[in-house]
């Protein structure tokens, strides 16, 4: 039974071999200024950077160290649901910083009984700067994945998609569905669709999902993820998981053949009128993942 006035929170925390990030965002946390019950599970996939000494001495009683059981940040995500006592599950990734009202405004978002997810934006957290850097980050869009970014507006807001660095859903949601491990990112392979097909799955059952914009965390962002080496390769692996995502929904997986590669042309084209860089990549990627399976048929 979900408890609308005082419901408790488990926030879910998946790591490998960032032992410094995941400090940072172990302690943000925990200067949360949300005064309700609450828990922080640490789902750790078999890192040797001296992870569990971190949790169990710097931050024992206060986060839970937990192994996962497969590979992968979604069988992470899974294993951190298992463990989780809350009747809300809040996830987000080590390389995040929360914003001190993070919690708190997360979980206001169901006092709306018929919501079932809750998440809020990602901003940019530069790890580098510069002035040639600053001249080409104006003109980044303020959701760009590629970065891990994230921003919906200043509203509150029913939405399609809430970024699983910052996300949060009603814990009996998760006795029909958990995140599809092949869709999510495996070690160095950046597959980066599991909150994308998580969500759409959501939505398609009906389930309503909230954008909250006061709900803040920062996230991450080192030079590699800002090299055009880096653009290609998430591309590519990212259009894979995207494109088996779309063939799970919608009318695409009824399309034939010929009929999707008509459509993902179209779309490549249309995205290049709109000189948008990170949907190009993204649309290039999915028709690369799309010729391969037809490939292999």
């Amino acid at each position: 039974m979900f408890d609308h006035k005082e419901p408790s929170l488990s926030v879910v925390v998946c790591t490998y071999n960032r032992r410094e990030y995941l400090k940072t965002c172990l302690s943000s946390i925990l200067r949360s200024n949300y005064d309700g019950p609450f828990e922080v599970i640490v789902v750790d996939g078999g890192s040797t950077d001296g992870t569990r000494d971190l949790v169990e001495k710097e931050f024992g009683g206060r986060a839970k160290f937990v192994l996962q059981d497969g590979v992968g940040l979604s069988a992470a995500r899974n294993t951190g649901v298992r463990f989780a006592k809350g009747s809300v599950i809040a996830f987000i990734d080590d390389d995040c910083v929360v914003s001190r009202g993070w919690a708190r405004n997360l979980m206001r978002g169901y006092l709306q009984e018929d919501v079932v997810g809750v998440g809020g934006p990602a901003r940019p957290y530069f790890l580098v700067h510069s002035t040639v850097r600053s001249l080409k980050r104006r003109f980044w869009r303020k959701s760009n994945p590629i970065l891990g970014l994230y921003d919906a507006g200043d509203t509150t807001h029913e939405v399609r998609f809430l970024m699983g660095c910052n996300c949060s859903f009603k814990r009996g949601i998760f006795s029909e569905l958990g995140f599809d491990v092949k869709t999510g990112r495996r070690r160095s392979i950046l597959s980066s669709a599991d909150d994308v097909d998580f969500c759409q799955t959501l939505v398609e059952r009906g389930y309503k999902l909230l954008y909250v914009p006061d709900a803040v965390v920062y996230h991450k962002v080192p030079p590699f993820r800002e090299s055009l080496a880096y653009l290609v390769r998430w591309s590519v692996n990212a259009g894979f998981s995207n494109y088996y995502v779309r063939r799970k929904h919608s009318d695409f997986k009824a399309r034939n053949a010929v009929s999707k590669l008509v459509w993902s042309f179209r779309h490549i084209v249309m995205i290049l009128l709109r000189r948008d860089l990170f949907e190009l990549s993204l649309a290039i990627g999915s028709f690369i993942a799309f010729l391969a399976y037809v490939m292999r048929k």
